[in-house]
């Protein structure tokens, strides 16, 4: 098992621990050739189910993590 799919492996067993919350992997989800896209991360729970697109990043500092998610507050 290479690193990216260890570390997606990780996110997944996360999200199993949570009560019924159940995570459901689409890598070949129609995703255009051209995005960074690699796949798509669908949650469930009893209320409803959404689509998360993903993209593995292995290599991800606090720095940019903060800016990140700073980046993704100021979107919403």
């Amino acid at each position: 098992m290479n690193d990216q799919n260890k570390l997606l492996q990780k996110c997944l067993n996360n999200l199993k621990v949570l009560p019924d919350i159940r995570a459901t992997l689409h890598e070949k989800y129609n995703i255009p050739a051209q995005t960074n896209i690699d796949g798509v991360l669908t949650i469930h729970s009893p209320v409803q189910s959404v689509d998360y697109p993903y993209t593995i990043q292995p290599y991800v500092t606090s720095s940019a993590a903060k800016l990140t998610v700073a980046y993704i507050k100021l979107l919403e």
